[in-house]
C-alpha cells in the first residue's frame, strides 16, 4: 500500500496546556533525606571557665544558650515537618492520562473524517474513518480507516482497509488489513471489513467480514478467528455482510445481524463450539430483529408489521437461550435506536415511520421485566434531520444521540441526555459532530 495511506502519529498542537503526566517536583536539596544539620547552621559555642559569682557575663551567656536552643528547636521542627510532606507528597501518585472521559462533553464524535474529542483531534489517518467505537475500561478507541472513492453521477464508494487501536493520548497501532476484494462471480459482493465492537471485557476488539470474525487483544494478538458461512448449505441467499455484533454478557457468544442483497436476518454464533444458529428475518415493511442478549443469555428482539385490518403493530419478545417465545410486551410504535441498559430498554419511538421533523419522537424507558413504559423526554427534531445513530455511555449514565441532515451532506449534530439529571432532557453538544452506532 503506498505509504500516502498509512495513518501519521497525530502531534498535538500547544495550548499552553498539558494532558500529559508532569513529572513529580523535584525536592530541594537542603530537603532530602534526613533532617538537616542544625549545628552547622547556627552559632558556634565556644569552651569557657565558670565565673565566679553573679557575673553579667555569666547571664549574657546563659540567655544565648537558651536563645540558640529555641532557635534549633523551631528550626528543627520546621524542616523536619517539610521533610516529612515533601516525602508524603512525592509518593502520591500521578495520573497516566489526564485526557480519560469524565465529563459528558468527553465523549468522541466524527468530524472530518476523523475522530474528536473535546475539539481536540484524536486520529490522523489522511484519508477516512468510516466507524470507531471506544472502551472506557482501557480508555482506547478502535476505528476502521479507508478511502472513499469518487462515483460520478452517484454516491462515492466506501473502501475500509484498515483497524486501528489507539489509546487516547498515544499513537495508533494497526492490527489488521483487508483491502476490499470484489467476487467475479457475485455481482455487487466484496470480501471486506464490515463491523467492529469491544467484547465486553473491553480489552478485546471483534472484527466481522461476510465471511470471518476475527478476535484480536489490544496488542494485535490474533485471539480467534471462525469462519461465517456466506454461502448457505440449502441454497439460501448469499450473506453480503455480517455487521453488530452484540456479545452475551459472559462473552461466550455473539449476536449478528446477516445483510443480503436486499433484508436480512440473524444469528448466533457461540464462540466455544463454533456452532451458527439462525434466527428470525426482517425486511423494511415487516420482520423481527434482534436487539441484544439479556442477563443468562436470554435474548430481546423487535418484532413489527401491519395486522390483518393493515394497522402498523410492534411488539417487543423476550426468548430463552433456546429462543422459545417467554414474554411479549406490545408497544404499536416505530422504534428505531435503542440501548439496553440491565433490564430496561431505552428507545428512541416515533409514531411515525418518518423521523425526519417528526414532533413525536420520544426517549421512552421500558421495564422488560413488566413491560411499564415511561416518557424520558422529548427526542430532537428538527426539519430534513434524521436519528442517525445512539450510544449509552455506561460510566456516564449518559445517552448520546446523532442527528445527520438528509439534504446536506456532513451537516450533522451531536446530543446528550444526562440520565443522573431529576429532569432529563437533550442538549446539543456539537455542531458538524457525527455519532456512529454499531
Amino acid at each position: 500500500m503506498p505509504e500516502e495511506f498509512l495513518p501519521k502519529p497525530f502531534t498535538q498542537q500547544n495550548d499552553g496546556q498539558t494532558d500529559l503526566p508532569l513529572p513529580e517536583k523535584e525536592i530541594p536539596t537542603n530537603l532530602r533525606g534526613s533532617t538537616p544539620d542544625l549545628a552547622s547552621q547556627g552559632p558556634t559555642l565556644q569552651s569557657y571557665e565558670k565565673p565566679s559569682g553573679k557575673s553579667p557575663v555569666l547571664k549574657s551567656v546563659l540567655f544565648g544558650i537558651i536563645a540558640v536552643l529555641i532557635v534549633a528547636g523551631i528550626m528543627g521542627a520546621y524542616y523536619y515537618g517539610k521533610n516529612n510532606s515533601s516525602k508524603t507528597a512525592s509518593n502520591t501518585p500521578t495520573p497516566t492520562d489526564s485526557r480519560n472521559i469524565k465529563a459528558i462533553s468527553d465523549f468522541p464524535y466524527l468530524r472530518d473524517n476523523e475522530v474528536f474529542i473535546r475539539d481536540e483531534q484524536i486520529t490522523n489517518t489522511g484519508n477516512t474513518v468510516f466507524q470507531y467505537v471506544y472502551s472506557g475500561e482501557e480508555n482506547t478507541i478502535a476505528y476502521v480507516q479507508g478511502k472513499l472513492i469518487d462515483n460520478p453521477g452517484g454516491l462515492p464508494f466506501l473502501e475500509p482497509q484498515e483497524v486501528y487501536v489507539q489509546k487516547i493520548g498515544e499513537n495508533p497501532k494497526k492490527i489488521y488489513t483487508l483491502i476490499p476484494t470484489p467476487d467475479p462471480n457475485i455481482p455487487d459482493y466484496s470480501l471486506k471489513i464490515n463491523d467492529i465492537a469491544f467484547l465486553p471485557n473491553g480489552k478485546d476488539l471483534a472484527i466481522t467480514t461476510p465471511e470471518n470474525l476475527l478476535i484480536y487483544n489490544l496488542n494485535g494478538q490474533l485471539l480467534k478467528e471462525m469462519g461465517l458461512p456466506k454461502e448457505p448449505e440449502d441454497g439460501g441467499r448469499i450473506v453480503f455482510a455480517f455487521r453488530d455484533p452484540r456479545f452475551s454478557q459472559d462473552g461466550s457468544k455473539v449476536l449478528l445481524t446477516k445483510g443480503y442483497y436486499e433484508g436480512g436476518s440473524n444469528a448466533i454464533l457461540d464462540l466455544s463450539t463454533e456452532q451458527f444458529t439462525d434466527l428470525g428475518n426482517s425486511s423494511y415493511v415487516a420482520g423481527e430483529y434482534y436487539i441484544d442478549f439479556l442477563p443468562r443469555n436470554k435474548l430481546l428482539a423487535y418484532e413489527y408489521g401491519d395486522n390483518t385490518s393493515g394497522e402498523s403493530v410492534s411488539s417487543l419478545n423476550i426468548y430463552s437461550p433456546q429462543n422459545k417465545l417467554e414474554k411479549s410486551y406490545p408497544i404499536n410504535r416505530f422504534l428505531y435506536n435503542s440501548a439496553l441498559v440491565g433490564n430496561t430498554l431505552y428507545a428512541i419511538l416515533s409514531d411515525s415511520s418518518n423521523l425526519s421533523g417528526s414532533q413525536n419522537t420520544q426517549l421512552v424507558a421500558i421495564d422488560l421485566t413488566n413491560g411499564t413504559q415511561k416518557i424520558i423526554a422529548t427526542a430532537p427534531s428538527l426539519p430534513d434531520y434524521h436519528i442517525s445513530g445512539m450510544i449509552y455511555s455506561k460510566s456516564l449514565n449518559s445517552i448520546y444521540l446523532g442527528l445527520k441532515n438528509g439534504m446536506t451532506p456532513g451537516d450533522s449534530k451531536l446530543y446528550v441526555l444526562n440520565l443522573n439529571n431529576q429532569t432529563p432532557a437533550f442538549e446539543l453538544l456539537k455542531d458538524n459532530a457525527a455519532l456512529f452506532d454499531n
